[in-house]
């Protein structure tokens, strides 16, 4: 049984929640119930609960509040939060915080069941792999990218325990393209990169009907989809796949006011048919060749040389002429030579002797062998090189992928290496960063809030206020008025 906590603050509201359900037949027992969010965060640091369902206001805590609480302590509950408000603002902060879904009131016997349904199939997946997610998405990656052969993708399966039978597997990319992206990020969304990023995973990372949709890859303003499960018909599939493009779409325009552009490709029966997908893709992506080569030099941080030759091998087979080649090995040799500070001159002396594209294969394959052992025992120069990155540009509405970037990592890499080397999220240590710069300026300067909070990167003042208080147990008043001295 999957441990549910209740909280609503109307009596009436709380009983029939309890009760609205047979709840040990979907799998969940009621172990607490609440008539405040107070309450139930002061469980949860004593309790073990795998769902809070809570009501959105509530007289002193929040629903939103106990997102926050969860989403920052990294704690493994999920949020499914109810709301007589159809407020635009409070489900774009749902998302935001990782909720697991939003029903609005007076809620439906039909809806909360499904909600239920999908939240336990989640559980169930949570709970029998007991893994990092990165590690799921690490895998979705290879066989995205055509990398590693059956046997050790059949064995990471298996470890990870996905339900997925590669004899008989079906899948598809979906791309979801985002209108009008910039101005959608400066504009109406108000939590910067990071916080679209999370919006983004928590939109669409989910397991339904024996079919794992997971982001993949982000590029700029698209992202990459793999829908991959083991079915019997190419019509049901489809189906299910129709089903989920159109749900993402109300998704993002419903709650989060943003207008996007979903498309299935090809439906796939094997890891090659997977790949070449990828390829056609991404060959019409202007941001590709720079996309390959983080992704390579992602695997030669982490002294992964196979991985980082077998994506190389992937990308030049797919260059038709030597010119292309090139180009990208020069590309590679100036990105590898910025940011994890190699000598490259060699490789392009030798690449202008190269007179066919397996020249050019042979070239780079034996500089990849040759940085990874140059590069064992300096994962923390690059950890160095991303802190220096943040504390130079912390002001700025910078986001993981951001900083990932600098590093030339993939995002999912360089979360992961990040909190290793670091003991910190990489949000919570901007915040961390952000916050103590506030302090500084709230006390030795006359500077007004709204201009700190800018000066310190955020653009909403409200969510600056909840950060700072969370962070000092005082607002930027409160704090400036007990430590400012004369400012004020």
């Amino acid at each position: 049984m999957y441990k549910l906590v209740i909280a609503d603050d109307e009596d009436f509201i709380r009983e029939q929640l309890i009760e609205m359900l047979s709840w040990k037949e979907f799998g969940f027992d009621v172990v607490a119930s609440f008539e405040d969010g107070s309450e139930v965060i002061e469980y949860l640091k004593e309790n073990e609960a795998d769902v809070v369902l809570a009501d959105i206001k509530m007289k002193n805590v929040s629903g939103i509040e106990i997102a926050q609480f969860i989403y920052h302590n990294e704690i493994n509950t999920e949020v499914i939060l109810i709301s007589g408000y159809k407020d635009f603002e409070y489900a774009r902060q749902a998302l935001k915080f990782g909720v697991f879904d939003y029903l609005s009131k007076p809620t439906t016997y039909s809806e909360i069941t499904a909600t239920f349904k999908r939240v336990y199939e989640k559980l169930n997946v949570k709970y029998a792999t007991d893994v990092n997610q990165l590690a799921i998405k690490q895998l979705f990656f290879d066989i995205l990218s055509g990398l590693g052969d059956m046997d050790e993708l059949r064995s990471g399966i298996e470890k990870l325990k996905l339900d997925i039978d590669l004899n008989n597997l079906i899948a598809c990319i979906v791309t979801i393209n985002f209108s009008k992206y910039n101005e959608y990020i400066e504009g109406k969304w108000k939590y910067g990169k990071e916080g679209f990023y999370n919006a983004v995973h928590n939109i669409v990372d989910h397991v339904d009907g024996g079919l794992y949709f997971s982001v993949v890859d982000m590029v700029y303003s698209q992202a990459i989809v793999l829908v991959i499960g083991t079915f019997e018909q190419d019509s049901l599939f489809e189906k299910q796949t129709e089903a989920f493009e159109a749900s993402i779409r109300s998704v993002f325009e419903q709650n989060l006011n943003l207008e996007v552009q979903c498309k299935a490709h090809e439906v796939c029966r094997s890891i090659h048919k997977i790949s070449e997908s990828y390829k056609r893709i991404m060959s019409n992506n202007n941001h590709h060749i720079t996309a390959v080569i983080h992704n390579i030099i992602s695997h030669i941080s982490v002294g992964n040389d196979t991985g980082a030759i077998s994506m190389l091998n992937n990308f030049l087979s797919s260059c038709s002429e030597l010119k292309e080649a090139y180009i990208f090995a020069n590309s590679f040799a100036e990105i590898l030579k910025n940011t994890l500070n190699l000598d490259t001159d060699k490789i392009k002396n030798e690449l202008t002797n190269a007179a066919s594209i397996s020249a050019v294969e042979n070239i780079m394959a034996g500089f990849i062998q040759n940085a990874v052992k140059d590069i064992e025992g300096k994962n923390l120069s690059i950890i160095d090189m991303a802190i220096s990155y943040i504390q130079d540009n912390y002001s700025k509405d910078i986001s993981l992928e951001d900083v990932a970037a600098h590093v030339a990592l993939n995002p999912a890499y360089f979360s992961r290496y990040f909190k290793q080397n670091t003991g910190e999220r990489f949000m919570d240590y901007i915040t961390n960063i952000r916050m103590e710069k506030a302090k500084v300026l709230l006390t030795q300067t006359a500077l007004k809030v709204y201009e700190i909070c800018d000066s310190v990167g955020y653009k909403n003042i409200q969510h600056f206020h909840r950060l700072f208080k969370n962070y000092t147990g005082s607002t930027p008043n409160e704090f400036r008025l007990h430590y400012g001295g004369g400012h004020g």
